[in-house]
């Protein structure tokens, strides 16, 4: 297909979808998206609307993609948002575009023994920019050349307009309360952190620590700071508000556990008398909530589950700066502060609960946590780790891929 054609394919793709989406809105007497101050700040669509839901997300995916093609690689390779620039810095400071010859496919594992970047944060690195169709993965595991690779790989103007970019105004971009040497010290410092800690094993071997200037990893630098940990407490009980409960009620039987806690969807608590032998066993309707910030997820499970009480655990910021419970699960709901870092103090509880904590940490640490709960277990008790894990690459709409990644 030439360019042409795929140009207008795109933009009657895009009519279309704006179309239904312009329907919706004006039949249901919602505002329409806009620039102006009183346009919507949100576009909510409910799952029930699934073929709007579908015209919205096509939407940010054909729009994305219009921009990319009329920009042309080269445009789109040196005017690219921040949001982009740390796998594009990656690409730039490790010459993995000429890595391997144009028309030919290459390993993640050949490009990485090439590169020096281990496998791991390499395919992290490549499988985000492929989301700005920078690279492509033809078949699982192997990488081929776009456009916009094959300009890194061929014009040399192009490549140190990258290198320039990320390496001079990027770092000099985020300093805005540095100067001098210190704005250079206290630049994005991830691709850094990959050369100096090439496949990292410890939470203080980090952008992060690198660009703070400190030997902590990010938990043990925020407790340092109260103040920063109690931003960060309310800013992730923020994000855990817009994730809807109904989907982690619905993993696990959290009735009949420990015998049936096994990923199932159950619809319906079943009658008293359903689980009398199990609750019998298990005596102890506790769930321990590790890492649970403010608590969102427990305060949702426990107006689903009456019979159900719930031990909110975190670092000392969090649990100080929570909010008031909600009067319908006060007696069931309790905070503890608790560094998971060290032994669990809550012994023979029923089920030890973990949302969205290991993405944070590296392998070594995330066993760490593992193994400091294994003292408090008692025969019966269940572990529950509730993760978010990337999909196949190329098995979500790409702006959905793009935001994963």
């Amino acid at each position: 297909m030439s360019s042409t054609s795929h140009l207008l394919t795109l933009a009657q793709n895009i009519l279309h979808n704006a179309s239904l989406l312009d329907q919706y809105h004006t039949t249901n007497h919602l505002p329409s998206p806009s620039f102006e101050i009183d346009g919507p700040a949100q576009i909510t669509i409910p799952p029930s609307e699934a073929d709007v839901v579908a015209a919205h997300s096509a939407l940010l995916t054909e729009t994305r993609q219009l921009n990319r093609l009329v920009a042309g690689p080269v445009s789109g390779l040196v005017s690219t948002n921040l949001e982009d620039v740390v796998s594009l810095h990656a690409i730039s400071r490790f010459r993995i575009a000429q890595s391997f010859p144009l028309g030919q496919e290459a390993s993640f594992e050949s490009i990485s023994r090439r590169t020096g970047l281990n496998r791991v944060d390499l395919e992290r690195v490549l499988r985000h920019a492929m989301t700005s169709h920078i690279f492509c993965e033809p078949r699982i595991g192997f990488v081929a050349h776009t456009a916009a690779s094959r300009v890194l790989a061929e014009n040399e103007l192009v490549r140190d307009f990258v290198g320039v970019m990320c390496e001079e105004k990027f770092k000099g971009s985020a300093c805005v309360q540095a100067f001098g040497a210190d704005a250079v010290r206290r630049g994005p410092k991830t691709v850094d952190a990959l050369v100096r800690w090439n496949g990292a094993k410890d939470p203080s071997e980090s952008g992060f620590s690198l660009g703070h200037g400190t030997n902590n990893g990010l938990y043990a630098e925020l407790q340092a700071h109260p103040g920063r940990g109690k931003r960060w407490a309310n800013a992730m009980s923020q994000f855990a508000s817009r994730i809807p409960i109904q989907p982690v009620a619905d993993a696990y039987d959290w009735v009949c556990f420990p015998r049936r806690f096994k990923p199932a969807p159950f619809a319906k608590e079943p009658a008293p008398d359903a689980c009398s032998f199990s609750q019998a066993l298990l005596g102890d309707s506790t769930v321990v909530d590790v890492g649970g910030g403010h608590g969102p997820v427990s305060i949702g499970l426990a107006k689903l589950f009456p019979r159900l009480r719930f031990i909110v655990q975190d670092l000392p910021e969090a649990i100080g700066s929570r909010p008031s419970l909600p009067d319908d699960v006060a007696d069931r709901v309790d905070f503890m502060a608790y560094d998971f870092l060290v032994e669990q103090p809550v012994r023979g509880k029923s089920v030890y609960f973990f949302r969205a904590v290991f993405h944070n940490w590296p392998d070594a640490s995330c066993v760490r946590i593992l193994r400091n709960q294994v003292p408090a277990l008692r025969p019966g008790a269940t572990v529950i780790v509730n993760e978010t894990l990337l999909h196949e690459p190329g098995s979500l709409p790409p702006e959905q891929e793009r935001q994963r990644r």
